[in-house]
C-alpha cells in the first residue's frame, strides 16, 4: 500500500469488445483476485503472521490474526476501487476519483469514532479501526459504480422566447451592437474611449479561447449505456482474461519485488530488534505511507498519459512529446522532493503526537536522516517508473523486481542474524540503511533505463525523417 498501482490496463482491446466493456471486465476481473486473495490472506493469516513475527505471544497473534482477517474481507473491494481510479485516470479524469476517495475517508472516519472506542475485541480498537477501513472501501466502490454508470446531467441551454425573436426580426435596428462603422466596430464601441476599446478586445478574445478549449474529461455517465451497477460483480469475459494475460508475469514479479522488502523489514525488526524497535519503526512506516502519497501521483500521471503518446507512430513530434514529458515529470518530481524533505527533517517533532516514550522517540531521531535520504528520491523513482510502465517496458521493470526479490531480503536477513548472534553495532539504523540504498538503485536504474528509451525514440524519429528526405 506503499505506492502506487501499477497494473495497467490494455490499451489494445480485442476485436469483440469496445473501451466500455474492456473497463467493466477490468473491474470484474479485479473483484474475482481480489476475491481469491482474500480468502487465502483469511485462511492462512495466523500462520503468516507467526512466520512474520517470529515470537508466539499468543496475545499478539491473536489480535494480529483478527486484524488481518477483518482486513481480508475488504479485499475484493480494494481491487475494484483501485481499478477504477485507473480507470478514471486512464480516461484523463482526476478529480472524479478525488471526490470519490474523499467521500470514503468521510466514511473511514466516522466509522473510527463510532468502533474504535467499543470493549467488544472483534468491534473496538484496532478491530474497530479495520472494520471502519473495510467499510470506507466498500462505499467507495458503491461510488465509483454509481459515478461510472449514473447517466450525465444534460446542460442547460437558455432558451431565447418568441418575442424575443420577433423582436428581434422586426427592429433589427435597435440592435445597437449589431451595426458597426467603418472599421468594423459597433456604434457604441466605437463612441468609448481606446484603453476601454482594448480592455474589451481583450476580454472578447479570452472569451472566445475559453469557449473553444476542450472541454476537462469526465468519467461521470461513461458507463450509462452499458447495463446495471450489479454486472460489476459477474466473471469476466474469456476476452477480457485473454488480452490481461500477457500482463501476469511481470506485474506479479514486480509486485513481488515490491512487497518482499517491506515484508522482510517488518520480520527482521519485529523477531530481533525488540519492542522499541518495534513501537519506534510503527511510528516511522506510518508518517512514510503518508509522504510516499505525495509522490505516487506522479507514477499515476506518467501511467495516465505516457500511453497515448507512446503507441502514436514514430516521428519527430512524438519524441519531442515523450521528451518533454519525461522533463516534465523531472521538473515536478523536482519541486515535489523538496517538500518532502521539508517534511521528513521534522519527523522527531511529528512523532511525539504518536508517542511520549524518550526510547522510542530516541530511535526515530537516528532513523530520520535515512528515511530523509530515502524520500529524497522517491518521487523520481515513481516518476520514472510510471514513465516506463505506460511505456509498456515491462519485462526490464518485472526482472529487476525479482533481482530485488532476492538481494533485498538477504541483505536484511544477515541485519537480523547479527542482533539475534548478540551484536550491537546493528539495529534500526542498519535496516533504514539498506532500505535507502535499495531507494537509491531503483531511482538510478529507472532513470538510466528512461534516458535509454528516449534515445532509441530519438534515433529512430531521426532514422526516420531522413529516409524520408
Amino acid at each position: 500500500a506503499s505506492e502506487s498501482p501499477t497494473t495497467p490496463t490494455p490499451t489494445t482491446t480485442p476485436p469483440t469488445t469496445t473501451i466500455e466493456q474492456t473497463v467493466i471486465g477490468s473491474v470484474q476481473l479485479s473483484w474475482t483476485v481480489g476475491l481469491c486473495f482474500g480468502a487465502v490472506l483469511f485462511g492462512f493469516s495466523e500462520q503468516l503472521i507467526r512466520a512474520m513475527i517470529g515470537r508466539s505471544d499468543p496475545a499478539v497473534v491473536a489480535a494480529a490474526t483478527r486484524y488481518v482477517r477483518i482486513r481480508s474481507l475488504g479485499m475484493p473491494a480494494a481491487a475494484m476501487m483501485g481499478t477504477a481510479q485507473s480507470a478514471c485516470l486512464g480516461l484523463k479524469d482526476a478529480k472524479s476519483p478525488l471526490y470519490v476517495l474523499l467521500m470514503a475517508a468521510v466514511a473511514n472516519f466516522f466509522g473510527d469514532i463510532l468502533l474504535v472506542g467499543n470493549s467488544n475485541a472483534w468491534i473496538g480498537g484496532a478491530a474497530g479501526a479495520a472494520l471502519a477501513t473495510v467499510f470506507s472501501q466498500y462505499v467507495s466502490v458503491v461510488l465509483f459504480a454509481q459515478w461510472l454508470c449514473r447517466p450525465k446531467r444534460k446542460p442547460k441551454t437558455k432558451s431565447i422566447s418568441t418575442n424575443q425573436q420577433t423582436a428581434k426580426s422586426q427592429f433589427p435596428e435597435n440592435n445597437v451592437l449589431s451595426n458597426t462603422d467603418k472599421a468594423g466596430r459597433s456604434s457604441v464601441v466605437a463612441l468609448l474611449p481606446r484603453r476601454t476599446t482594448r480592455s474589451l478586445s481583450w476580454i472578447q478574445q479570452r472569451l472566445a479561447r475559453r469557449r473553444g478549449a476542450p472541454k476537462v474529461p469526465e468519467a461521470r455517465g461513461f458507463l450509462s449505456g452499458e447495463g446495471s451497477q450489479h454486472q460489476f460483480l459477474n466473471l469476466p469475459s474469456r476476452d477480457i482474461v485473454r488480452s490481461f494475460a500477457e500482463y501476469i508475469v511481470p506485474v506479479t514479479t514486480t509486485q513481488l519485488g515490491r512487497v518482499a522488502g517491506y515484508v522482510t523489514m517488518s520480520h527482521v525488526i519485529s523477531s530481533s530488534l525488540g519492542l522499541h524497535a518495534m513501537a519506534a519503526q510503527q511510528v516511522i512506516v506510518s508518517l512514510f505511507y503518508n509522504f510516499c502519497t505525495i509522490a505516487d501521483s506522479l507514477s499515476l500521471t506518467a501511467q495516465s498519459f505516457v500511453p497515448g503518446l507512446a503507441e502514436q507512430p514514430p516521428s519527430r513530434q512524438r519524441a519531442r512529446a515523450l521528451q518533454q514529458t519525461m522533463t516534465n515529470l523531472f521538473r515536478v518530481g523536482s519541486i515535489f522532493s523538496v517538500i518532502l524533505i521539508a517534511a521528513v527533517s521534522n519527523m522527531p517533532t511529528i512523532a511525539r503526537l504518536s508517542t511520549s516514550d524518550t526510547n522510542v522517540l530516541a530511535l526515530v531521531a537516528k532513523v530520520t536522516p535515512y528515511v530523509v535520504g530515502t524520500l529524497s528520491v522517491h518521487c523520481f523513482v515513481t516518476a520514472f517508473e510510471g514513465l516506463l510502465l505506460g511505456r509498456k517496458d515491462l519485462a526490464f521493470v518485472g526482472n529487476m523486481y525479482l533481482a530485488w526479490f532476492f538481494v533485498v531480503p538477504y541483505f536484511l536477513l544477515r541485519v537480523k542474524k547479527a542482533a539475534l548472534s548478540g551484536s550491537h553495532a546493528v539495529g534500526l539504523t542498519s535496516v533504514w540503511f539498506i532500505f535507502m540504498v535499495y531507494q537509491l538503485q531503483r531511482c538510478a536504474t529507472w532513470s538510466l533505463r528512461a534516458l535509454v528509451l528516449q534515445r532509441r525514440t530519438n534515433r529512430e524519429a531521426d532514422q526516420l525523417h531522413d529516409g524520408s528526405s
